[in-house]
């Protein structure tokens, strides 16, 4: 039986998501180390780690989601500062 996500973690990953969509110059200043995107993962990166676990909470309850691994990757044809 799926229960909805309780309120606050909801708040926080829609934060977070909605942060990495729409406003990509907060997320190329905290992110502009020359390592693997699963490095950034640490406990030092909750705001990041939170939109890997909103993506995770949503494929569970069967909603597509369009955050994308690849959309973190370098992209240099759109200016991506993550790499």
């Amino acid at each position: 039986m799926n229960h909805p996500l309780p309120r606050d973690i909801r708040q926080v990953c829609s934060a977070g998501t909605n942060k990495l969509q729409g406003r990509e110059e907060y997320f190329h200043q905290k992110f502009q180390v020359d390592n693997s995107i699963l490095e950034g993962m640490g406990s030092d990166k909750p705001w990041f780690r939170c939109c890997l676990v909103h993506k995770e909470a949503l494929s569970r309850l069967g909603i597509p989601s369009q955050l994308d691994m690849a959309d973190l990757r370098l992209r240099p044809d759109q200016g991506n500062a993550f790499r």
